[in-house]
């Protein structure tokens, strides 16, 4: 039988070994929506439903089965916890500010919260801060680079997604 290698990672900690790969696939499927996503937030300014909604389903019931299956159901009460917690607060931001960001990063916000809380609620808020540093620091780069006067107009979905990578590699 396969065995997880020893790692004190958060995303494996007292895991079986049917759970490690039941993680790992809801990691793995994170990370090619994570590259699908930020392609087309980047050319169409704009999260697609057709993937996001799918992917927080999938997501879900990934790790719905993997705390089955260990019987321990901490990590999944949290995951759920902060998916919400996200996508409510990005939801308060996209009402407080019309044309900030937009519907689809508050969708997006639900699937990053779900994959932030299972590591730690110290990955969920690691996770937003890093995505208003790295949002923060790309739009003043553009806003440099195009010498902008007004508003400019920066996806927001691909610092979401690398502010949770980042914070998913702290564990």
């Amino acid at each position: 039988m396969w065995h997880a290698p020893e790692t004190s990672h958060a995303l494996f900690a007292t895991r079986t070994d049917a759970s490690v790969v039941l993680v790992l696939l809801a990691y793995a499927l994170l990370a090619a929506v994570s590259a699908v996503l930020v392609r087309i937030d980047l050319e169409k300014l704009r999260l697609p439903n057709a993937i996001v909604l799918p992917a927080i389903a999938a997501f879900g019931l990934l790790l719905v089965a993997a705390a089955a299956v260990d019987g321990e159901h901490e990590s999944l009460a949290r995951s759920l916890s902060a998916g919400v917690v996200l996508t409510v607060f990005y939801g308060v931001l996209w009402l407080l500010q019309p044309g900030g960001i937009g519907a689809g990063d508050v969708k997006l916000a639900a699937l990053l919260g779900l994959a932030l809380g299972w590591v730690s609620w110290q990955a969920v808020l690691t996770g937003a801060l890093a995505a208003s540093a790295i949002g923060g620091a790309l739009g003043l780069a553009l806003m440099r680079s195009k010498n902008a006067r007004g508003p400019v107009k920066l996806p927001f979905g691909p610092p979401m997604i690398a502010g949770t990578w980042f914070a998913i590699a702290l564990g």
